[in-house]
C-alpha cells in the first residue's frame, strides 16, 4: 500500500503508508538488522505512530530532487514534514489493549477500495474484504506482522486480484524478511496498477538476496519514471547501499550526493538520505563530512534514529 492518499492510482485512499522503504539503508555495518531490511544495512527510521514508512506514497518510500553535495556549513532548516503515509483512519493514536474484538479495533482502520477492484463480488464478499483488510492494516500498524500475514494470505487466496490486498501482503512479507514472497506479491501489484511506488522495496529485497545486478536494473527503471521525490530518493538509497555492499563506497557516495541533499524544508526522506550519506562518509574515513552530516540531521530532528550516538562517537 502506498503511503499516499491517492485514490486515482488504483489504491485505497490513504494519508500515508507503512514504511516503504522502511527497511533500507546504505549498508552500514553499524546499523542493526531491521525487520524488513537486508542484514547489515543502515538502521532506517521506523515510521512514527501510524502506518507509514516503507510502503507509502513516498516508499518507505524513497524520494528526491536534484542537488550535489550540501554546503560545508549547516543550512538553516525547518523541522521536517512527515511523508510516511498511512491508511486513513477514523481516530488518531494507537490502541493500547487487545481486549476488544478485532472487528471493533479494525473499525478505526477504514480502508476505501475503489469500486472497480471489487467488481464481481457479492455484497457479503465486499464487506469481508474491506473488514479483513482493515484488521490486517491495524495489525501491520502495530507491528503484529505475523497476524497481518495470516489475514492477508487468506484474502489473497480468496480474492487474489484486489491490489490493496496484494500490496499490503507484499509489504508484510517484506517486514518478515520473506524476500521471495514479497517480490512475487509486489511484482503482481505493479502489474495490476502500473505503479512504480514499490520499486524501492523490490530493489531492497533483491539487495538482501545479493542480487546487486537486479538492484541496479530496478534503480535504472525507477529513475526513468515520474515517481514522487520520496520514492525516487528511497530507490537511490537502496541502490547506493548495494554499491556499498560491493565495497564501492566512492560510487555509493557520489550517487547519494546527486540526490536532494540541499533543502530548507526537509522531509523524512531527506533525513534518511542525509543519514545514509553521513554513514558512508564515516565508513570511507571522511570523518569531518560525517560529523557535519549527522550534525545537520540533529539540528532538524535530534531524536532521529541514533544520530546523537553517531555524533558522540565522532567527537
Amino acid at each position: 500500500m502506498s503511503e499516499r492518499g491517492n485514490s486515482d492510482r488504483g489504491g485505497p485512499r490513504r494519508a500515508k503508508r507503512p514504511g516503504r522503504g522502511a527497511g533500507r539503508g546504505s549498508g552500514s555495518s553499524r546499523g542493526r538488522n531491521r525487520e524488513g531490511g537486508p542484514a547489515g544495512g543502515t538502521e532506517v527510521p521506523k515510521g512514527r505512530p501510524g502506518w507509514g514508512l516503507v510502503t507509502r506514497r513516498g516508499a518507505d518510500a524513497a524520494r528526491r530532487d536534484d542537488g550535489r553535495g550540501y554546503s560545508q556549513e549547516r543550512e538553516g532548516v525547518t523541522r521536517p514534514e512527515r511523508d510516511d503515509d498511512a491508511w486513513v483512519r477514523n481516530k488518531e493514536g494507537r490502541s493500547g489493549s487487545r481486549s476488544k474484538s478485532s472487528r471493533r479495533r479494525a473499525a478505526r482502520y477504514q480502508v476505501e477500495i475503489p469500486e472497480a477492484h471489487l467488481a464481481g463480488m457479492t455484497e457479503a464478499q465486499r464487506s469481508r474484504v474491506t473488514r479483513r483488510l482493515g484488521e490486517a492494516a491495524e495489525a501491520y500498524d502495530h507491528e503484529r506482522y505475523e497476524e497481518a500475514r495470516r489475514i492477508l494470505a487468506d484474502l489473497v487466496r480468496r480474492f487474489g486480484d484486489v491490489p490493496e490486498v496484494i500490496e499490503l501482503y507484499g509489504l508484510t512479507l517484506y517486514r518478515l524478511g520473506r524476500w521471495r514472497g514479497c517480490i512475487a506479491q509486489l511484482e503482481r501489484w505493479s502489474e495490476l496498477t502500473g505503479s512504480s511506488d514499490q520499486l524501492p522495496v523490490l530493489a531492497d529485497c533483491h539487495r538482501a538476496m545479493g542480487h546487486r545486478g537486479r538492484v541496479a536494473e530496478i534503480w535504472d527503471e525507477l529513475r526513468q519514471t515520474s515517481a514522487e521525490p520520496a520514492v525516487l530518493t528511497e530507490g537511490r538509497i537502496v541502490a547506493a547501499g548495494a554499491l556499498a555492499d560491493d565495497g564501492r563506497l566512492d560510487d555509493a557516495i557520489r550517487l547519494l550526493e546527486k540526490g536532494p541533499v540541499r533543502t530548507r524544508a526537509p522531509r523524512e526522506h531527506h533525513l534518511r538520505l542525509w543519514y545514509a550519506l553521513a554513514d558512508l562518509y564515516e565508513r570511507s574515513g571522511d570523518f569531518p563530512s560525517a560529523r557535519r552530516g549527522f550534525g545537520r540531521i540533529s539540528d532538524v530532528d535530534p531524536g532521529f534514529v541514533d544520530v546523537s550516538e553517531r555524533l558522540n562517537s565522532l567527537d
